[in-house]
């Protein structure tokens, strides 16, 4: 885990409490001859399995980054990632992004982003070895 990596609060909207650790997906781009053979629903696929198979990776070490670095003050506050991953899709992909199991937050609002209007997305995964009722 780098010590780089910034911890704290962020901006609350529907589906982000703004204190969760949440991964963020970036663009899933194919070839345009390569569209057609669901070259990025095996992408997406392996990428979560990898995540779901992995959730402690993306936890940070208090040994590593200190208190201060993560601005917690115990342990007990010490972030941990259950599972939560964003997308920032341009509005014109958003039935994509659906069809993965990612809901539109409306919190979000909309925004550009490389002069193309987009929305803010999030899923929440579920973890081996954590109960899928949480």
């Amino acid at each position: 885990m780098s010590a780089g990596m910034e911890f704290g609060a962020g901006r609350k909207t529907d589906l982000h409490d703004g204190k969760e650790p949440y991964i963020k997906l970036g663009r899933v781009a194919v070839v345009s001859e390569f569209r057609k053979h669901n070259i990025a629903d095996q992408i997406w696929n392996a990428a979560k399995n990898w995540l779901q198979e992995n959730p402690a990776y993306f936890n940070p070490s208090v040994k590593e980054l200190g208190f201060d670095v993560m601005r917690v003050s115990d342990a007990h506050d010490i972030p941990k990632w259950n599972g939560l991953v964003c997308v920032h899709a341009p509005e014109s992909d958003i039935k994509f992004y659906e069809r993965w199991g990612f809901q539109v937050d409306k919190g979000m609002g909309k925004f550009s982003e490389d002069e193309i209007p987009h929305v803010g997305m999030f899923q929440r995964l579920k973890l081996q070895g954590t109960d899928p009722r949480i």
